[in-house]
Protein backbone atom coordinates (compact mmCIF):
# COMPACT_ATOMS: atom_id res chain seq x y z
CA UNK A 1 0.00 0.00 0.00
CA UNK A 2 2.72 2.72 1.03
CA UNK A 3 4.67 1.31 -2.20
CA UNK A 4 1.75 2.08 -4.60
CA UNK A 5 1.27 5.63 -2.71
CA UNK A 6 5.10 6.61 -2.95
CA UNK A 7 4.86 5.76 -7.25
CA UNK A 8 1.73 7.76 -7.22
CA UNK A 9 3.62 10.60 -5.76
CA UNK A 10 6.66 10.34 -7.23
CA UNK A 11 4.60 10.56 -10.81
CA UNK A 12 2.58 13.46 -9.75
CA UNK A 13 6.26 15.11 -9.25
CA UNK A 14 7.84 13.83 -12.21
CA UNK A 15 4.51 15.69 -14.21
CA UNK A 16 4.68 18.63 -12.09
CA UNK A 17 9.05 18.95 -12.98
CA UNK A 18 8.21 18.50 -16.48
CA UNK A 19 5.49 20.99 -16.71
CA UNK A 20 7.78 23.63 -15.34
CA UNK A 21 10.29 22.82 -17.91
CA UNK A 22 7.71 23.12 -20.48
CA UNK A 23 7.03 26.48 -19.44
CA UNK A 24 10.42 27.64 -18.34
CA UNK A 25 11.06 26.73 -22.60
CA UNK A 26 8.36 28.76 -23.44
CA UNK A 27 8.89 31.77 -21.67
CA UNK A 28 12.60 31.42 -22.77
CA UNK A 29 11.32 31.43 -26.12
CA UNK A 30 9.63 34.15 -26.32
CA UNK A 31 11.74 36.06 -24.45
CA UNK A 32 14.46 35.10 -27.43
CA UNK A 33 11.97 36.08 -30.13
CA UNK A 34 11.24 39.53 -28.23
CA UNK A 35 14.93 39.71 -28.35
CA UNK A 36 15.17 38.91 -32.01
CA UNK A 37 13.15 41.33 -32.87
CA UNK A 38 14.46 44.54 -30.84
CA UNK A 39 18.02 43.39 -32.66
CA UNK A 40 16.00 43.82 -35.90
CA UNK A 41 14.32 47.52 -35.06
CA UNK A 42 17.49 48.24 -33.80
CA UNK A 43 19.16 47.26 -37.13
CA UNK A 44 17.21 49.40 -39.17
CA UNK A 45 17.59 52.20 -37.11
CA UNK A 46 20.13 54.54 -39.40
CA UNK A 47 22.94 54.25 -37.50
CA UNK A 48 24.18 58.00 -38.00
CA UNK A 49 20.57 58.90 -35.94
CA UNK A 50 21.10 61.08 -32.95
CA UNK A 51 17.75 61.01 -30.84
CA UNK A 52 17.80 64.76 -28.75
CA UNK A 53 15.62 64.77 -25.53
CA UNK A 54 13.70 67.68 -25.35
CA UNK A 55 11.71 69.11 -22.86
CA UNK A 56 8.00 68.31 -22.17
CA UNK A 57 6.35 71.36 -23.27
CA UNK A 58 2.97 73.08 -22.47
CA UNK A 59 1.67 75.42 -25.17
CA UNK A 60 -0.91 78.33 -24.52
CA UNK A 61 -3.68 77.30 -26.68
CA UNK A 62 -5.18 78.93 -29.95
CA UNK A 63 -8.92 79.21 -30.33
CA UNK A 64 -9.24 75.71 -31.88
CA UNK A 65 -7.76 74.07 -29.47
CA UNK A 66 -9.70 75.99 -26.56
CA UNK A 67 -12.43 78.32 -27.33
CA UNK A 68 -12.41 79.66 -24.12
CA UNK A 69 -8.75 80.73 -23.35
CA UNK A 70 -7.26 80.40 -27.19
CA UNK A 71 -5.77 83.29 -28.57
CA UNK A 72 -4.72 83.74 -32.10
CA UNK A 73 -1.18 85.28 -30.38
CA UNK A 74 -0.73 82.33 -28.48
CA UNK A 75 0.24 80.16 -31.77
CA UNK A 76 4.07 82.25 -31.94
CA UNK A 77 4.20 81.98 -28.05
CA UNK A 78 6.54 79.76 -26.43
CA UNK A 79 5.38 76.58 -24.23
CA UNK A 80 6.76 76.65 -20.54
CA UNK A 81 8.29 75.66 -18.34
CA UNK A 82 10.54 78.83 -19.55
CA UNK A 83 14.22 76.78 -20.39
CA UNK A 84 16.79 76.62 -17.96
CA UNK A 85 20.26 78.69 -18.25
CA UNK A 86 21.75 75.15 -18.92
CA UNK A 87 19.05 74.17 -21.19
CA UNK A 88 19.61 77.65 -23.09
CA UNK A 89 23.91 77.38 -23.02
CA UNK A 90 23.21 73.52 -24.34
CA UNK A 91 21.19 74.78 -26.76
CA UNK A 92 23.76 77.78 -28.08
CA UNK A 93 26.73 75.04 -27.69
CA UNK A 94 24.55 72.79 -29.98
CA UNK A 95 23.66 75.99 -32.50
CA UNK A 96 27.35 76.92 -32.59
CA UNK A 97 28.80 73.92 -33.37
CA UNK A 98 26.74 73.51 -36.50
CA UNK A 99 27.18 76.98 -37.65
CA UNK A 100 31.02 77.58 -37.40
CA UNK A 101 31.81 74.97 -39.99
CA UNK A 102 29.65 76.96 -42.49
CA UNK A 103 31.10 80.43 -41.57
CA UNK A 104 34.45 78.33 -42.40
CA UNK A 105 32.92 77.38 -45.96
CA UNK A 106 30.56 79.96 -46.64
CA UNK A 107 31.62 83.25 -44.82
CA UNK A 108 28.45 83.49 -42.99
CA UNK A 109 28.12 84.81 -39.26
CA UNK A 110 28.01 81.81 -36.78
CA UNK A 111 27.38 84.14 -34.30
CA UNK A 112 24.28 85.88 -35.99
CA UNK A 113 22.81 82.73 -37.00
CA UNK A 114 22.71 80.94 -33.71
CA UNK A 115 21.25 83.98 -31.86
CA UNK A 116 18.52 84.53 -34.92
CA UNK A 117 17.84 80.49 -33.98
CA UNK A 118 18.04 81.43 -30.15
CA UNK A 119 15.87 84.45 -30.89
CA UNK A 120 13.18 82.81 -32.91
CA UNK A 121 12.45 79.72 -30.83
CA UNK A 122 13.65 80.68 -27.39
CA UNK A 123 15.95 78.48 -27.00
CA UNK A 124 14.36 75.99 -28.79
CA UNK A 125 10.61 75.74 -27.14
CA UNK A 126 8.40 77.08 -29.90
CA UNK A 127 5.49 74.97 -31.39
CA UNK A 128 7.70 75.34 -34.71
CA UNK A 129 10.91 74.12 -33.19
CA UNK A 130 9.67 71.31 -31.15
CA UNK A 131 7.57 69.75 -34.18
CA UNK A 132 9.24 70.82 -37.12
CA UNK A 133 12.95 71.60 -35.68
CA UNK A 134 12.48 74.57 -37.86
CA UNK A 135 14.46 77.23 -36.11
CA UNK A 136 14.18 79.99 -38.07
CA UNK A 137 10.45 79.84 -39.05
CA UNK A 138 11.36 79.07 -43.04
CA UNK A 139 8.14 78.97 -44.31
CA UNK A 140 6.73 76.30 -47.33
CA UNK A 141 4.69 78.67 -49.49
CA UNK A 142 2.90 77.08 -52.49
CA UNK A 143 -0.49 78.83 -53.69
CA UNK A 144 -1.19 75.44 -56.07
CA UNK A 145 -4.56 74.06 -55.06
CA UNK A 146 -4.00 71.01 -53.04
CA UNK A 147 -0.12 71.94 -52.96
CA UNK A 148 0.04 73.92 -49.97
CA UNK A 149 0.93 70.96 -47.60
CA UNK A 150 3.84 70.23 -49.82
CA UNK A 151 2.80 66.60 -50.64
CA UNK A 152 3.22 67.41 -54.33
CA UNK A 153 6.79 68.40 -54.21
CA UNK A 154 7.62 65.77 -51.41
CA UNK A 155 8.35 68.12 -48.77
CA UNK A 156 7.15 67.55 -45.28
CA UNK A 157 5.54 70.29 -43.19
CA UNK A 158 4.03 71.68 -40.05
CA UNK A 159 0.78 73.93 -40.24
CA UNK A 160 0.51 76.47 -37.16
CA UNK A 161 -2.59 75.97 -36.36
CA UNK A 162 -4.43 78.91 -35.44
CA UNK A 163 -1.61 81.20 -36.61
CA UNK A 164 -2.84 85.24 -37.46
CA UNK A 165 -2.77 85.67 -40.93
CA UNK A 166 1.05 87.01 -42.33
CA UNK A 167 0.57 87.23 -45.98
CA UNK A 168 -0.25 90.23 -47.80
CA UNK A 169 -3.44 90.19 -50.04
CA UNK A 170 -4.65 86.96 -49.16
CA UNK A 171 -7.95 86.65 -47.09
CA UNK A 172 -8.43 83.59 -44.57
CA UNK A 173 -11.83 81.77 -44.42
CA UNK A 174 -13.12 81.66 -40.82
CA UNK A 175 -15.18 78.65 -39.54
CA UNK A 176 -16.18 79.83 -35.90
CA UNK A 177 -15.43 83.64 -34.20
CA UNK A 178 -15.08 84.40 -30.49
CA UNK A 179 -14.21 88.04 -30.92
CA UNK A 180 -10.64 89.42 -31.57
CA UNK A 181 -8.02 87.53 -32.07
CA UNK A 182 -10.02 84.25 -31.33
CA UNK A 183 -10.89 82.76 -34.40
CA UNK A 184 -11.02 79.71 -35.64
CA UNK A 185 -9.76 79.48 -39.36
CA UNK A 186 -10.20 76.80 -41.95
CA UNK A 187 -6.96 75.37 -42.08
CA UNK A 188 -7.47 73.02 -44.72
CA UNK A 189 -7.31 76.11 -47.29
CA UNK A 190 -4.41 77.76 -46.01
CA UNK A 191 -0.60 77.98 -47.25
CA UNK A 192 0.62 80.84 -45.41
CA UNK A 193 1.13 79.01 -42.00
CA UNK A 194 2.92 75.79 -43.28
CA UNK A 195 6.69 75.78 -42.21
CA UNK A 196 9.40 73.38 -42.90
CA UNK A 197 10.00 70.03 -41.24
CA UNK A 198 13.51 69.26 -40.82
CA UNK A 199 15.00 65.82 -39.24
CA UNK A 200 17.31 67.86 -37.02
CA UNK A 201 18.46 71.60 -35.82
CA UNK A 202 21.53 70.30 -38.01
CA UNK A 203 19.37 70.42 -41.52
CA UNK A 204 17.68 73.96 -40.34
CA UNK A 205 21.43 75.60 -39.77
CA UNK A 206 22.20 74.09 -43.29
CA UNK A 207 19.03 74.68 -44.92
CA UNK A 208 18.97 78.41 -44.20
CA UNK A 209 22.82 78.84 -44.94
CA UNK A 210 22.84 77.02 -47.98
CA UNK A 211 19.07 77.44 -49.39
CA UNK A 212 18.28 80.88 -48.45
CA UNK A 213 21.40 83.01 -47.42
CA UNK A 214 23.47 81.71 -50.80
CA UNK A 215 20.66 81.95 -52.97
CA UNK A 216 17.78 83.70 -52.53
CA UNK A 217 19.15 87.77 -53.79
CA UNK A 218 17.60 89.77 -51.06
CA UNK A 219 19.56 87.95 -48.67
CA UNK A 220 22.50 86.57 -50.61
CA UNK A 221 23.34 90.80 -51.25
CA UNK A 222 23.05 90.99 -47.16
CA UNK A 223 25.70 88.16 -46.69
CA UNK A 224 28.34 89.83 -49.42
CA UNK A 225 27.67 93.23 -47.66
CA UNK A 226 28.93 91.30 -44.32
CA UNK A 227 31.61 89.79 -45.82
CA UNK A 228 32.74 93.54 -46.85
CA UNK A 229 32.03 94.80 -43.19
CA UNK A 230 34.20 92.63 -41.35
CA UNK A 231 37.49 93.46 -42.85
CA UNK A 232 36.71 96.70 -41.77
CA UNK A 233 34.07 96.64 -38.37
CA UNK A 234 34.89 93.55 -37.22
CA UNK A 235 33.05 90.77 -36.74
CA UNK A 236 30.64 92.07 -34.04
CA UNK A 237 29.38 95.33 -35.89
CA UNK A 238 29.76 93.46 -39.04
CA UNK A 239 27.09 90.78 -37.75
CA UNK A 240 25.06 93.02 -35.67
CA UNK A 241 24.26 95.30 -39.57
CA UNK A 242 23.72 91.90 -40.94
CA UNK A 243 20.64 91.44 -39.03
CA UNK A 244 19.23 94.84 -40.13
CA UNK A 245 19.97 93.92 -43.78
CA UNK A 246 18.89 91.04 -43.17
CA UNK A 247 15.16 92.16 -41.35
CA UNK A 248 15.16 95.11 -44.34
CA UNK A 249 15.30 92.81 -46.74
CA UNK A 250 12.28 90.96 -45.07
CA UNK A 251 13.24 88.45 -43.22
CA UNK A 252 10.95 88.87 -40.41
CA UNK A 253 8.19 90.41 -40.47
CA UNK A 254 9.23 92.43 -37.10
CA UNK A 255 10.46 95.92 -37.44
CA UNK A 256 14.28 95.84 -38.44
CA UNK A 257 15.71 97.58 -35.61
CA UNK A 258 13.76 95.94 -33.67
CA UNK A 259 14.86 93.11 -34.68
CA UNK A 260 18.52 93.92 -35.15
CA UNK A 261 18.56 95.27 -31.09
CA UNK A 262 17.23 91.99 -30.17
CA UNK A 263 19.27 89.87 -31.87
CA UNK A 264 21.96 91.65 -31.17
CA UNK A 265 21.09 91.60 -27.30
CA UNK A 266 21.50 87.95 -27.15
CA UNK A 267 24.84 87.64 -29.29
CA UNK A 268 25.92 89.91 -26.61
CA UNK A 269 24.55 88.48 -23.42
CA UNK A 270 26.54 85.09 -24.80
CA UNK A 271 29.33 86.85 -26.51
CA UNK A 272 28.54 84.66 -29.53
CA UNK A 273 30.73 87.14 -31.53
CA UNK A 274 34.47 87.54 -31.91
CA UNK A 275 35.87 90.96 -31.09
Amino acid sequence: MRKRLFLKELAILVISFFSVVARGKSSLARQVLSDASDRQQSETLPKELVLVQKPKLTFPPVPAEDPDKGLNSNAHLPGTPEPTASEKQAFIKEITQYALPLEKQYGVPACAITAIAAFETNFGHTRIAYYANNLFKLKYINRKKNCHDGSCENIKTYQLIGQPNEIANTAIIISESYGDNRFVFDESRRFGNRYRVFDSYQDSVNFLVTEVLLKKEDYKAALEKYQANVKTLGAKKAASQFLLDLATEGFTITNPQTYQNNVTKIMDEWQLCPS
